[in-house]
Order: C-alpha cells, then sequence, then structure tokens
C-alpha cells in the first residue's frame, strides 16, 4: 500500500519510468549483468573461505554454538542481510533499465518472487555455483512452459518446486559434484 499510496516518491499505482535512453542496445545491459553476476560470484566466493564466511556458516549451521563459542550472531546476521540486500539492489536496478518501467504489478509479482528461491533451491543452497546453474535451469524450463503450454505455466513452476525438494532437497550443484567442490 505503501507503494501504490507513495506519490511522486515511488509513482503511485503507475511506477516509475526509467529513461530508454541509457542502453541504446542490450549488448551494454549484458556486460553489466554479467560483470555483477561475475564479481558477486567472486566476492561471495572469497567472502566464504575468509573468517567471516566461518563465521556465517557456524550461525547457519547451529546458531547457538556460534554464539556460544564468541560469534556475535546479531552483527553476523545483520551484515549478512544488509549484503544481500545490497546486491539485490544492484540487481533491481539494473533490472529497471531492461524493462524500463517498475511498477508495484510488476515488483511484487508472485512469479518474480519465486523465481529467486526456486533458482536457488534447484541449484543448491550454501553454494556459489549453484544459484547460478539453477538461474540457466528455471529461466529454461519457465520459457519452454510459456512456448509450448503457456496456460499451465503456474503448474510446471509449483511441479519443478515439488520435484526439487523430493529429488533434490540440497540442490543439483550437491548432487553432483564433489563435497568439497559444491560447498564452496
Amino acid at each position: 500500500m505503501i507503494f501504490v499510496n507513495g506519490g511522486d516518491f515511488s509513482g503511485g499505482a503507475f511506477g516509475l519510468v526509467t529513461p530508454s535512453g541509457t542502453f541504446e542496445t542490450l549488448m551494454p545491459h549484458y556486460y553489466v549483468g554479467l560483470g555483477l553476476t561475475v564479481g558477486t560470484a567472486l566476492t561471495v566466493g572469497w567472502l566464504m573461505r575468509s573468517r567471516y564466511g566461518l563465521a556465517l556458516i557456524a550461525v547457519r549451521d547451529d546458531e547457538m554454538a556460534a554464539s556460544a563459542n564468541g560469534i556475535n550472531t546479531l552483527k553476523v546476521k545483520v551484515a549478512a542481510f544488509a549484503g544481500s540486500a545490497f546486491i539485490a539492489g544492484i540487481a533491481g536496478s539494473l533490472y529497471s533499465y531492461y524493462i524500463f518501467h517498475v511498477g508495484p504489478d510488476s515488483v511484487f509479482n508472485l512469479d518474480w518472487m519465486l523465481l529467486p528461491l526456486m533458482m536457488t533451491v534447484v541449484g543448491g543452497t550454501g553454494t556459489v555455483l549453484g544459484p547460478i546453474i539453477g538461474a540457466f535451469i528455471m529461466y529454461a524450463v519457465f520459457d519452454i512452459a510459456r512456448i509450448f503450454v503457456p496456460d499451465y505455466h503456474p503448474i510446471i513452476s509449483g511441479l519443478t518446486i515439488i520435484l526439487a525438494m523430493l529429488f533434490l532437497p540440497k540442490g543439483l550443484v550437491r548432487k553432483i559434484l564433489p563435497t568439497s567442490l559444491a560447498r564452496n
């Protein structure tokens, strides 16, 4: 309701229109997105091998044990939330220049809210490579469903989540790659 009634700040129910002259072709948009993806993956990979990454893994696995070993769990969780929100904000701003219009109906759409979660679950949670592989798989599944059976797209999305939870609970990357490679 805040965004719908936000007036000039959010554009109201219509939303905001981004300038179309920023990218004249999609090629710069692709390279910026690729750079963001590679930069994020390298940063997360480096972070998971650092002392802070060890604290993140400890808090994820057993918060009480991590706290008992001197890790400030609140500080670690807030920093993880802030870092992930920063990355999501950068990706969202890049996406707004891709579609040229950002409104409540496009941002708060159920497909866009579930898609990152499905990418991560299918690819593998707790891995760097998992969400990237999951993104390729989920976009392929969604595009094939949109082309061949557009009326059943939500059913195929739901079935994909159910099948991933049943047969790949740790994700595709952890199923295929050895544990030492899939973990980081």
